[in-house]
């Protein structure tokens, strides 16, 4: 966080000044849900300034329209630090409430989620990607976000697809694009397992896609394929780190 303080005349020409403190985000982990909305929106250019920097800082609009534009450009200034490909290991948007229902998101470090889901979140992410239909999105988000203690099942994503169509869209996009950081830090944590085509390009996985790597990893064991399925995402990207490193060596 910055600490921001301002002076600005509450009273017309009156000489009195008034000071007041903020703070402003520059990290993902420091964004609550609303920051982490206004920086979306605000990319798609579905925000105002003042509402962004009202947003970021926690000052009034009223106070932000008071402001000069060069006190807003020095404000602007500081989020141009922030970088928008950060890589993040969480979902800022931990809760989503719709149907009397509420959806969580997985824990930090995709803590908790299975090889299978993440295979299809990233599927489908991909079809998102390609389409930008609001179906697809909402496919997407159901592939992630489950009930309180309820295990990943394909067969429920499609039945929720109704039910998160109700969820402000805006939301949604944000969920997609916290997907696209969580991609940037798995480059970090698992290089031999993800790599980018070149600077700035998309995050590509090794064998050309997650469903070969499945079929590579069950081999003959079909009766097992399953199990395999319901492995912790981690676990299996900790032992294809460690399969590559094996292969590169036999190589040498």
């Amino acid at each position: 966080m910055i600490s921001i303080e301002l002076q600005y005349q509450p009273i017309g020409l009156l000489p009195w000044k008034r000071t007041i403190k903020g703070r402003f985000p520059v990290q993902y982990s420091e964004l609550n849900q609303k920051q982490f909305l206004a920086i979306t929106s605000m990319g798609e250019g579905k925000t105002d300034d003042v509402t962004f920097l009202s947003l970021m800082t926690g000052f009034s609009k009223k106070l932000i329209r008071k402001l000069g534009k060069f006190q807003q450009y020095k404000l602007f200034e500081i989020f141009e630090g922030f970088g928008i490909d950060q890589p993040h290991n969480a979902f800022i948007i931990k809760t989503i409430r719709t149907g009397g229902k509420t959806f969580l998101s997985p824990a930090p470090k995709l803590k908790g989620m299975t090889f299978g889901q993440f295979i299809f979140a990233g599927s489908l992410h991909e079809n998102w990607s390609k389409s930008h239909t609001n179906e697809d999105l909402c496919r997407f988000v159901a592939s992630i976000y489950l009930l309180q203690n309820e295990a990943f099942d394909e067969n429920l994503i499609e039945p929720r697809v109704a039910l998160l169509a109700k969820v402000n869209e805006t939301t949604l996009d944000a969920i997609a694009a916290n997907w696209r950081l969580i991609g940037e830090w798995l480059t970090k944590a698992y290089p031999l397992v993800f790599v980018k085509a070149e600077p700035g390009g998309k995050v590509k996985q090794v064998n050309n896609g997650w469903i070969k790597i499945f079929d590579s990893l069950v081999g003959e064991d079909i009766v097992n394929s399953d199990r395999y399925s319901k492995l912790p995402v981690n676990n299996v990207f900790r032992y294809m780190s460690e399969r590559i490193k094996q292969n590169m060596k036999r190589k040498k």
